[in-house]
């Protein structure tokens, strides 16, 4: 029975859903439609069924009032009670909006959660739609008026015929006119005609026939793509000054797709194109600049194509402008070269470094002629216009080259010379040093024996004191003129060898001048030239004498080893030390040339010299030079 009742309560209900004449909708809790009657259909002009699925808000009219609504249960919740109908509008299938009352039931489950929602809707009529309609177009009126009167640009609108029928203040203040001047009348009584006119930018310009074609082009462009961007022309202010413009043009079409005027958004330019002109007077300096230059200036692209060269790199390279651009830099490379250019090429793409690039380099450029020539050469990476462009700056530095040739042949002459000086002296030093031993020495030697027979002879008459005392006399001169000797020219630095002299020297500087001495020596053959072996010998000395004169040291030891075809000699002592990162190789202060002429000596070798002193923590400093000397020996120099 319960049952029957059920069955036949469903069947009146879809009768009544079917047949209402007002419009009935079914939607979930998120707003999705479930199902409509055929009112609701015909009201909004959709087929059966073509509803399901749809959020409710997509067919809501989104005025002031609805707007933020996005689902039936929203709406609602915003009444705040089913018993209040909602007066609001819907959108038919045509885009028309129609003025409805909504009135809406919530079904819920028994935890009280809403599922499902029932809309009814009653169609308001025509007078109601007019109304809306109606408040529709002020709206688009006022928000038409809100862009016209707060856009930065100039706006205007036009007829088919070109006569203008919408403007905004801006446009007014553009043109210097009233706004009766402007509206009504054609959009051609503001362009220039053919003439020499003034621009707001400063520039003197000739309207032209081309001008005009360039307008004509546009128009057509505008007509066939319905929108025309980016279009640069001038506006006739009141005064007869012309307004640089750049303009966006579209097409207005009505609900027939009939063309019924057009649009059009206008930018003042004028500060754009004084910087412009701005610009393009920078960018002729600059080209002056670069193309009157003292230095070759070469710009590529970061592909390495050549895209500009002044004059100064047609002069250096031999090349016209014509045959070197779009060519790549590597073209002017030795071909030795240019593996290691297109390298470096790589490297300038991975990194967008701009400004200098690494250090100033020296290389060689090719010229046309197939002639290399050393160039001095700088490379920056500039931005310009988006694109970085890669400048590098050559100078020829040929003449440069060849000064710096003829001063190192100058250098190796002087040091030739002050070896040959030295070696000389050692000449010199040597013969008067055998003079003495040989004449002086022996004159004395023999004196000094007869000088003891006479004393034999001649003891019975009492000129025993008288005769010893010149003995001892010539005894003493006898051992100044073998010490002189030594001073001169040690024997053993040619009768026993580089190593012995050493000894013999520390022995003498010990003996001297009461430093403790120490020398090693590590027992390899040193076969040196006569030559190499007195410059050595002299430059230890010397720096033994350093050692003596400046050092404070207690104790001093020099070493000697071979290490394959280079001696190393080292100079240690316990002084006082000093800096050695503050040392500099130049005459010191009595005029002496010091460590100067010890490292010229050493280069003359073909050796090197190391210093390695702190304040407080002694001074060792080695030599080395290799046994066979790679210069020029001093003879060969002479």
């Amino acid at each position: 029975m319960n049952f029957y009742n059920k069955e036949k309560s469903l069947s009146y209900l879809k009768g009544i859903f079917e047949t209402a004449n007002e419009g009935i909708f079914v939607a979930d809790a998120n707003g999705y439609i479930l199902r409509c009657n055929p009112a609701f259909y015909r009201l909004l002009g959709y087929e059966k069924d073509e509803l399901n699925g749809k959020l409710f808000s997509e067919i809501v009219y989104k005025n002031a009032s609805v707007q933020r609504f996005t689902s039936l249960i929203k709406i609602h919740y915003l009444q705040r009670s089913s018993e209040l109908p909602f007066e609001m509008g819907l959108i038919n299938k045509e885009g028309i909006t129609l003025p409805v009352r909504l009135r809406s039931v919530l079904i819920k489950d028994d935890s009280g959660e809403v599922v499902e929602a029932i809309g009814i809707v009653e169609d308001l009529g025509e007078d109601k739609r007019e109304r809306i309609l109606g408040q529709k177009v002020l709206e688009i009126q006022e928000t038409l008026h809100d862009v016209l009167a707060n856009s930065g640009d100039a706006i205007l609108v036009a007829d088919v015929n070109g006569r203008i029928t919408i403007a905004n203040e801006i446009l007014f203040q553009m043109l210097g006119y009233q706004e009766d001047e402007v509206v009504g009348r054609h959009l051609l009584e503001f362009s220039p005609y053919e003439g020499s006119f003034t621009t707001t930018s400063g520039e003197e310009v000739s309207i032209l026939e081309e001008y005009h074609n360039y307008n004509v082009e546009k128009a057509d462009e505008l007509f066939e793509k319905g929108k025309v961007t980016n279009y640069e022309l001038y506006f006739i202010r009141k005064d007869g000054v012309l307004v640089p413009i750049e303009a966006t043009l579209s097409v207005l079409k009505d609900q027939k797709g009939e063309r019924r005027g057009s649009i059009a958004i206008c930018r003042d330019i004028t500060e754009r194109k004084k910087l412009e002109k701005e610009r393009i007077r920078s960018e002729e300096k600059y080209h002056n600049l670069i193309e009157h230059a003292n230095d070759a200036i070469i710009s590529s692209n970061e592909e390495g194509i050549i895209i500009s060269f002044n004059k100064k790199a047609e002069e250096m390279l031999g090349y016209a402008r014509d045959e070197i651009v779009g060519k790549s830099i590597t073209f002017l490379s030795p071909p030795s070269d240019r593996e290691r250019e297109k390298k470096a090429l790589e490297g300038l793409k991975k990194t967008r470094t701009l400004g200098i690039i690494g250090k100033t380099l020296e290389g060689k450029g090719l010229r046309k002629d197939g002639q290399e020539i050393p160039v001095e050469s700088s490379v920056y990476a500039l931005e310009v216009h988006g694109e970085r462009i890669i400048t590098s700056i050559l100078r020829d530095i040929s003449e440069r080259k060849g000064a710096e040739e003829k001063i190192i042949e100058y250098q190796n002459k002087l040091r030739s010379l002050a070896s040959q000086l030295t070696l000389t002296e050692e000449r010199e030093r040597r013969r008067i040093a055998t003079d003495l031993h040989d004449s002086i020495g022996q004159a004395l030697a023999i004196s000094k024996i007869k000088l003891g027979a006479l004393r034999e002879s001649t003891s019975s008459i009492g000129l025993d004191g008288d005769i010893e005392g010149i003995r001892d006399l010539i005894e003493q001169t006898i051992q100044d003129t073998r010490s002189l000797i030594f001073d001169l020219c040690p024997p053993f630095l040619y009768e026993l060898g580089f190593e012995k002299a050493l000894e013999w020297l520390l022995e003498e500087i010990q003996k001297q001048h009461g430093i403790t001495t120490l020398f090693e020596n590590d027992g390899k053959p040193k076969p040196l030239d006569d030559d190499v072996r007195v410059l050595l010998f002299r430059t230890v000395n010397e720096l033994l004498m350093n050692v003596v004169k400046h050092a404070q040291a207690k104790k001093s030891k020099v070493s000697i080893q071979r290490d394959r075809d280079n001696i190393q000699i080292n100079v240690e002592d316990d002084g006082i030390g000093f800096d050695a990162s503050k040392i500099q190789y130049r005459m010191d202060k009595t005029g002496g040339f010091g460590l100067f002429r010890i490292r010229e000596r050493l280069n003359y070798l073909g050796g090197q010299l190391k210093i390695e002193s702190e304040p407080h923590r002694g001074t060792k400093i080695s030599l080395v030079v290799p046994i066979k000397s790679n210069g020029h020996t001093a003879k060969e120099e002479v």
